[in-house]
C-alpha cells in the first residue's frame, strides 16, 4: 500500500486560516505508479492536521521563509511554540481532538491520460468539499 499527498509542508504556511487551500501541484508521478501497477487512486482528505501544526508567524521569519522558497523553491516551516508542546504532548496521551480521515471514491487509472485522471482526482475533492460545506481554495 503506498500513500501519495498532493502537496505537504506548502500548505502548513496557510494553517489557522479561516479557508482551506490545497495546493497540488502539477505532479503526476503517483499517477504513473498506479498505471504501472493497474490500480485505482483512492483520494483521501483528513481533517484536523493544520490545527496541530501552526507555523510561527513572526513577520521576520515569513520574510525568510517567503525569501528561501523563492530561492530553492523549498518551503522551511518554523513551528510554533503551541506545536511543539502539542506535539510533544501526543506522547503522554492521545490527540484532544482527532484527526478524521474521509476516503472518497476510487478512480479508475487504466486506459486513460495523467491529465484526465489527476482532473478526476481534483474534481472528486471539490465534490467532497462541497458537499461537507467546507470553504477551500483549490490552487491547482
Amino acid at each position: 500500500v503506498s500513500q501519495s499527498r498532493y502537496s505537504g509542508v506548502e500548505e502548513m504556511t496557510y494553517s489557522g486560516q479561516e479557508i482551506t487551500k490545497l495546493i497540488l501541484k502539477k505532479r503526476k508521478g503517483y499517477i504513473r505508479l498506479a498505471k504501472q501497477a493497474g490500480i485505482p487512486i483512492v483520494p483521501l482528505y483528513a481533517f484536523g492536521e493544520n490545527e496541530i501544526f501552526h507555523e510561527e508567524s513572526f513577520w521576520i521569519w515569513k520574510l525568510l521563509s517567503k525569501s528561501f522558497y523563492d530561492l530553492t523553491g523549498l518551503h522551511f516551516p518554523l513551528p510554533s511554540w503551541k506545536s511543539i508542546r502539542y506535539i510533544t504532548s501526543i506522547l503522554k496521551h492521545p490527540l484532544e481532538t482527532p484527526i478524521q480521515t474521509f476516503v472518497l471514491n476510487p478512480i479508475g487509472t487504466q486506459d486513460k491520460s495523467e491529465d484526465i485522471i489527476r482532473n478526476e482526482c481534483i474534481q472528486s475533492l471539490e465534490t467532497f468539499l462541497k458537499n461537507k460545506n467546507i470553504k477551500a481554495e483549490i490552487i491547482a
